[in-house]
């Protein structure tokens, strides 16, 4: 067997695989076409192409007009549809599609004449009643005539080139809209182009028929879908109107209604009517209007004399209101809503520190032409209570270590003292005052108490004048205590006015004691004290013996005792001795 080098096998291919290749790009690139040239009228037109190719084929350069069935193939032989839309821009028009397969390129030409044809800017034309201009641009590529079929319609001017046709509408007077259609077409009548002049017949329409109005009244805005100028020919004095209006827009017209303060429900007529020559075209409107009300719940309220509201009040209407104050006091007056016509009403202020009563009227009124319907209420409020429960002088005995006096107020109050001898007790009621005194040798004192308000209530005083007697050693005299009786025992006793002063009353109380000195109880009132008073006038050194039949039931009884005694003189003075004090009264003590 022969031996072949292993080198030389692998030169051998290499030669083989190289002379391959050059054979191969030896070969030429071809391309060929069943046309070139591709002349067509002004319609659309479909054509079918044959191409013959080498190899891979594309077209480039396809304009919108030109539509392929394929732009792109690879087979030898090859059928493409062309399909080239109408020439509707008036003028000629050509492209060059561009074929290339490797390196060969090859061009089909297309040419396209215009269409014959009449082009108009539009179809039809709205026209208002009143009527008016139409303007038509028009394009031709043949010679034409204008049909105008009735005689409402005026064609105006011709311009050539860029061909303008002016028309006019005359107003429409009839009762119904009309229309016509305008022909374009050319002389041979197969090419037309049709514009349709549609022109309204006048027309008023009041959008709402029936309205109901508010009874303290108000301003209307009645939309009126017209399409010629309008007007109100007729309402009742208690309407009046103005339009505001644009031709060929819905317009409005303003209502303006008076209040209906007449107590009864009214009702009328509004006509809406067509000016100048178009007056015969009306439409209506009907107003109602139910009469206004307005009263309150009362006449009159009062406010706390420290401040707030007047309390529940309603009002009751049905239209709009204003509410005016005479009285710059009332700090406010709202309302608040609750049902269809009822409000709340809420008048409040603050304290009165005026000393005296006060009032104010308040004024519920309707607006406008409604103001004569209205309602009142007198609001009173009476001043802040601020004064001593005492007379204006406080008259002490001697023996006193202290004193109440009550301050009759609705608000906060501060005391002061103008004598030393004079002071508050804190830690008790803000109304008890206490005096004392050092000796009782003292003449007749006088202090002054004053009350002043706090806060806000500041502008409020009051004072009070304390006058404490000088020392009284002996007002009356004890001679003598008697008792007598079985079971129903009797009480006596004898005594003096000692002073120059004439006593109103005198009260003595005390018990009932036995044989061995332990208090026993009247069995019939079930009580062990007694108090018996004398009522006067006693004038000064005046001696009487005073008597109480039964002042006990028990047989056991023998002996009174007082625990205290109080006397009250005309001149206001009073005097209380208690256990402690009683001996001091009695003869010869």
């Amino acid at each position: 067997m022969k031996y072949i080098p292993i080198p030389f096998l692998i030169f051998l291919l290499l030669f083989l695989s190289c002379d391959k290749e050059e054979k191969s790009n030896n070969k030429e690139d071809s391309i060929t076409i069943s046309q070139s040239l591709i002349k067509i009228d002004g319609n659309e037109n479909t054509l079918d192409l044959t191409i013959d190719a080498s190899g891979d084929w594309l077209i480039k350069d396809v304009p919108d007009w030109v539509l392929l069935s394929s732009k792109s193939g690879s087979k030898k032989i090859s059928n493409i549809i062309i399909t080239i839309h109408e020439n509707v821009t008036l003028n000629e028009r050509n492209c060059e599609l561009v074929l290339s397969c490797g390196k060969a390129n090859t061009t089909v030409t297309i040419i396209q004449t215009p269409k014959e044809a009449v082009y108009v800017s539009t179809d039809s034309f709205s026209f208002s009643p009143l009527g008016g201009d139409g303007v038509v641009q028009l394009k031709s590529t043949v010679d034409y005539d204008v049909d105008i079929p009735v005689d409402w319609i005026k064609l105006l001017e011709t311009r050539s080139i860029d061909t303008t046709l002016s028309f006019f509408v005359e107003a429409n007077y009839e009762k119904n809209e009309r229309q016509a259609n305008v022909i374009i077409s050319s002389k041979d009548k197969k090419i037309q182009e049709t514009i349709t002049f549609i022109q309204q017949a006048a027309t008023i329409t009041c959008i709402d028929k029936t309205i109901e109005v508010n009874p303290g009244g108000d301003t209307l805005e009645i939309t009126v879908d017209a399409n010629i100028d309008f007007q109100e020919i007729y309402s009742p004095d208690w309407i009046r109107s103005s339009v505001s209006y644009e031709q060929g827009e819905n317009g409005i017209i303003e209502l303006f209604v008076d209040a209906n303060i007449f107590g009864s429900h009214r009702e009328s007529m509004v006509i809406i009517a067509g000016t100048d020559t178009y007056s015969s075209i009306c439409d209506t409107i009907t107003i109602k209007q139910d009469f206004a009300y307005l009263s309150l719940s009362k006449g009159t309220a009062s406010i706390s004399r420290t401040g707030g509201s007047a309390g529940s009040l309603t009002l009751t209407s049905n239209i709009d209101f204003d509410i005016n104050i005479d009285g710059d006091w009332i700090n406010e007056c709202v309302t608040a809503k609750y049902v269809a016509d009822r409000y709340n009403i809420y008048i409040r202020s603050g304290a009165n520190y005026d000393k005296e009563r006060r009032s104010a009227t308040v004024t519920f009124a309707g607006h406008g032409s409604a103001s004569k319907i209205s309602a009142k209420i007198k609001i009173t409020q009476d001043p802040v209570r601020f004064y001593f429960d005492e007379p204006d002088t406080l008259r002490l005995s001697w023996k006193s270590s202290g004193f109440y006096v009550d301050l009759i107020t609705d608000v906060g109050v501060d005391f002061y003292t103008t004598d030393s001898w004079l002071w508050r007790d804190k830690s008790s009621d803000v109304s008890t005052l206490y005096g004392f005194r050092r000796d009782s040798t003292y003449t007749t004192r006088v202090g002054v108490i004053v009350a002043k308000g706090s806060g806000e209530a500041s502008s409020l005083t009051d004072t009070l004048v304390i006058l404490q007697e000088g020392y009284i050693k002996q007002p009356i005299i004890i001679h003598e205590i008697n008792t007598s009786g079985s079971y129903a025992h009797s009480l006596t006793i004898s005594f003096t006015n000692n002073t120059d002063r004439v006593i109103k009353y005198v009260k003595f109380t005390g018990s009932f004691y036995n044989a061995v000195g332990d208090p026993v109880k009247c069995e019939i009132r079930q009580s062990y004290a007694f108090g018996g008073q004398v009522t006067g006038p006693i004038n000064p050194n005046k001696r009487g013996d005073y008597y109480w039949s039964s002042a006990i039931y028990n047989n056991s009884a023998t002996e009174f005792r007082l625990s205290h005694v109080n006397i009250e003189f005309m001149d206001g003075l009073n005097l209380f001795y208690n256990e402690q004090d009683l001996t001091s009264l009695f003869e010869n003590k």
